[in-house]
């Protein structure tokens, strides 16, 4: 007797998002630097058509995407509203860590007392 696997396997990813549980860790991440900002966001995810996931970063305040990320075939990418940027890198920290370098203004800053 012969198996037929009739699906794609993705082992590195959750089968309800495309994303990794270390990619959602990293977006979580940065959604708490932004709320500490004091920009309130939220995240919408999905996959695409094609199986390829996708994410965003929702402004509270006004419903707006402020920042869109993909994987397609393997390769991350993201495009930030605020300039209209166009990241790609091999991994989620990578592209999030350009895009705060980026826009410092979401970044928290200490206070004195800390």
């Amino acid at each position: 007797m012969t198996v037929v696997a009739l699906y794609r396997s993705r082992p590195d990813s959750d089968n309800r998002t495309g994303w990794s549980n270390q990619e959602t860790a990293e977006f979580y991440r940065v959604a708490d630097i932004m709320n500490a900002a004091g920009l309130a966001v939220s995240l919408d995810f999905g996959v695409s058509d094609e199986g390829d996931p996708w994410l965003v970063f929702i402004r509270e305040e006004t419903g707006d995407v402020i920042a869109h990320f993909a994987k397609i075939d393997g390769e991350f990418i993201a495009v930030s509203s605020l300039n209209h940027e166009v990241y790609k890198g091999k991994n989620v920290r990578q592209i999030v860590d350009r895009m705060l370098a980026s826009h410092p203004a979401v970044i928290p800053q200490k206070s004195n007392g800390s």
